[in-house]
């Protein structure tokens, strides 16, 4: 994808460089002194057991240092990122590229892929917000905001037409799409219609009688000065 040159393109990288090792160092610092105080830090990859670290021994079988498998994991996770940054750094990225991911060819498996990236609650607004912020543009941001919906059109219309290409034009839909189409919808739909009623339904196998064994009825004054029965009676 073609990259807009910025002004400093030197600026950038020397910023993610000294982010990365800030990030290094604090995350390594972490680690290393949550196994100093014994798993006492914020991410610690060992949990100790504090009654046994002034040197008393602990009961047989029950061991002193356990493993933190949610801290180790987020530790290799937190490994991972540091790679791919650092390939980052040693390759270089395109700082604004005017092509988007999943969107440079009209498949229909990197259309689904956009389509379920755009799905995402507030990801496109927040993704376009932020391409906007450090683009060098005349849009305001509410234009880029169209300019990027009609490009997200632009792609959907052409894998549409990509797909409708693999047919000969004028040709009649298949008995396969029309059931894995028509008769899907309209099956969800009677199942979203019809569903909550046979779960609460007498027809549903799953259901108990809801058989009624007794009745009772009281009848009570109350005063400032207390409740007084007037009456009960009982049935069944």
């Amino acid at each position: 994808s073609r990259v807009v040159p910025g002004r400093r393109p030197q600026l950038a990288p020397a910023l993610k460089l000294a982010l990365h090792i800030s990030l290094v160092i604090a995350l390594h610092a972490s680690f290393c002194i949550g196994l100093a105080r014994g798993g006492a830090s914020a991410l610690p990859v060992w949990a100790c057991n504090k009654d046994y670290c002034d040197g008393t021994e602990a009961p047989a079988g029950q061991p002193i240092c356990t493993r933190s498998r949610a801290g180790l994991g987020f530790y290799l996770l937190c490994c991972l990122y540091l790679l791919l940054s650092a390939l980052q750094l040693k390759h270089g990225m395109p700082l604004i590229p005017t092509e988007h991911p999943l969107t440079g060819s009209a498949g229909l498996s990197r259309y689904y892929l956009h389509l379920a990236a755009m799905s995402f609650p507030f990801l496109w607004e927040m993704r376009t917000s932020l391409d906007w912020t450090v683009a060098r543009t005349s849009l305001s941001l509410f234009e880029w905001l169209k300019l990027e919906d009609i490009y997200a059109g632009l792609v959907s219309v052409r894998a549409t037409m990509a797909f409708k290409l693999r047919s000969p034009r004028g040709a009649q839909r298949t008995v396969e799409t029309k059931l894995g189409t028509g008769a899907l919808f309209v099956a969800a739909v009677l199942l979203l219609i019809l569903g909550p009623m046979f779960v609460f339904s007498s027809a549903n196998p799953i259901s108990e009688a809801n058989l009624v064994r007794s009745a009772q009825v009281r009848l009570t004054l109350r005063t400032p000065t207390g409740l007084f029965p007037l009456g009960a009676t009982t049935r069944f």
